[in-house]
């Protein structure tokens, strides 16, 4: 089933942000999450005692483990994301 929606440049920019606010603070685990951003398993490049995003060398930010973060919701938030993105530069709006 598809649907068909009109919306204002403003509506599509607050839905781009919803869903990215939805993956941050819904989907990922607290873990695969850093400075905005939230890193799918695999993703994060670890430097040796992970100094560049843990601190001092003492690693507690549990991102070589396994978290609750659901992929699958993350990754369809992305994709739908992508599409609005491609949407407004079709249309010509501001990204």
């Amino acid at each position: 089933m598809t649907y068909t929606l009109t919306l204002t440049e403003d509506e599509l920019v607050l839905l781009k942000e919803a869903l990215d606010s939805h993956e941050y603070w819904q989907l990922s685990d607290e873990a695969d999450r850093d400075s905005g951003f939230v890193y799918l398993p695999g993703e994060r490049e670890h430097s040796g005692d992970c100094d560049a995003h843990c601190g001092d060398g003492d690693c507690d930010c549990g991102c070589h483990e396994d978290t609750d973060s659901d992929v699958a919701g993350i990754l369809a938030c992305r994709a739908l994301g992508e599409r609005l993105e491609q949407l407004q530069r079709e249309k010509g709006g501001e990204e």
